[in-house]
């Protein structure tokens, strides 16, 4: 179950756009539009929490511990919370793309 949580995180991320050959000057970037665009971070929660399959809302389900049908969503809206605010790194995210999660990241997807 800790590795279909890991993936699903790192769905999360991919939805995001932030995984495969961002540089972490792109990701820095990113970040920094985040944080001074609520409608882009709007959006791009939008975009991510589209199409998830069973499997992926079920461990988010439970990794969050909130209904599936508010899982994706809040993933991605934890996600770029985090990124916003620096608290997720581009090292974090390249970790949680080899299927390596931490307790900070854990942290981060449960809002604590």
């Amino acid at each position: 179950m800790f590795a279909l949580t890991c993936r699903t995180v790192a769905i999360g991320m991919i939805a995001l756009g932030l995984t495969g050959c961002m540089t972490e000057e792109k990701y820095e970037a990113t970040s920094t539009a985040l944080q001074g665009s609520a409608s882009l971070r709007a959006k791009t929660i939008e975009i991510c929490a589209r199409n998830w399959n069973t499997k992926s809302l079920e461990a988010a389900a439970l990794l969050l511990d909130v209904p599936q049908s508010k899982a994706a969503r809040l993933v991605c809206r934890r996600s770029v919370d985090a990124i916003a605010s620096g608290k997720l790194t581009y090292q974090d995210v390249n970790r949680m793309r080899q299927g390596d999660i931490t307790a900070k990241m854990v942290r981060i997807m449960q809002g604590r």
